[in-house]
């Protein structure tokens, strides 16, 4: 609303403050002079009372308005005021109750007294404290963050990271690990609590050295478990192939350049030997030429019966194959 009130730079060179002391000997008629007077109604007051009055009519008029502070609420513009109470008539048509509306005065003060009530459930609360807490450890001595009160009982929820071993104990915080036994006061079996399961356990200070399980494995318990309760397993399966499945030639590496290398399964040859063919009995072999002890050099083959000598010409290192004629 600053913004709408008439100030001193309004009025500077308007209005009568503006004439000559002798509006007429300064050559001033009548009519000028009688604008002039009007001047400040007609240019100052006039335009800001009409744009106070539409502002006032506007839908926003509301945030323009102050507000004395009510009931609590401290609101700034009426708008603001109008804003709380529509919130809070709206909590109470839904069943809500608005913040600090609800005293200590506001209960009742008979036998029923819901306050006096409330501070004794509190106290009782105190005796049944739940806490949450993820074992680690083996099958035989689990552990957990937390700590046991010092009176009364707690009540904890566990998963376990691993089955049990008979005789398991749970060690919480710094206090000593303490047996887990089943509700009639027995020690827990092997694989009475499973990997991944959850458990509450009953801790009372007025049974020391026991953690009492609330829901236990039966004994001898056979179970079953989804794809997606084992860690990590939806997603090794989903990387691998079906039991049944086929390759194309370009999945297996070098596959088809292998097989461009190979005969065809029906194909054929043009010579061949007959299935009873003979060899001529091989009578001796001879290397032409000195020879060391241990080295073979052959430069040359001369195939010969037993009879027809191995030519004169024939160069050193030649290997003469003797067949029988």
């Amino acid at each position: 609303m600053e913004a709408y009130k008439i100030t001193d730079n309004d009025f500077r060179n308007k209005g009568t403050s503006s004439l000559p002391d002798r509006p007429s000997q300064e050559g001033l008629r009548a009519g000028e002079i009688k604008t002039k007077m009007d001047e400040l109604v007609t240019t100052v007051v006039k335009a800001r009372f009409n744009e106070l009055i539409d502002a006032l009519s506007a839908p926003t008029a509301a945030a323009l308005l102050g507000a004395l502070a009510a009931d609590g609420v401290t609101p700034s513009t009426v708008r603001e005021r109008l804003n709380s109470l529509q919130s809070q008539l709206q909590e109470v048509s839904q069943g809500a109750v608005a913040d600090g509306s609800v005293t200590d005065a506001k209960l009742s003060s008979n036998e029923t007294d819901l306050l006096a009530r409330f501070g004794v459930h509190a106290a009782a609360v105190a005796l049944h404290a739940t806490d949450l807490g993820v074992t680690e450890g083996s099958g035989s001595q689990y552990t957990a963050q937390g700590t046991l009160p010092s009176s009364g009982r707690a009540l904890f929820m566990m998963q376990t990271h691993a089955p049990s071993a008979a005789g398991a104990a749970l060690k919480i915080g710094s206090h000593e690990p303490l047996a887990l036994v089943t509700s009639n006061g027995q020690t827990l079996s092997e694989g009475r609590l499973l990997r991944y399961g959850v458990y509450l356990l009953l801790y009372q200070s007025g049974v020391p050295g026991t953690f009492t399980v609330l829901n236990p494995e039966p004994s001898g318990t056979t179970h079953s478990h989804y794809a997606n309760e084992i860690i990590g397993l939806t997603t090794e399966l989903a990387g691998k192939a079906p039991a049944v499945h086929s390759h194309s030639q370009a999945d297996v590496a070098d596959l088809t350049q292998a097989l461009a290398n190979k005969a065809a399964a029906d194909h054929q040859h043009s010579v061949y030997a007959t299935l009873n063919h003979t060899h001529n009995t091989l009578l001796n072999l001879q290397i032409t030429g000195g020879v060391q002890s241990g080295v073979l050099g052959v430069t040359n083959v001369y195939i010969t019966d037993s009879e027809t000598a191995v030519p004169a010409d024939a160069p050193e290192g030649t290997l003469v194959l003797r067949l029988e004629a």
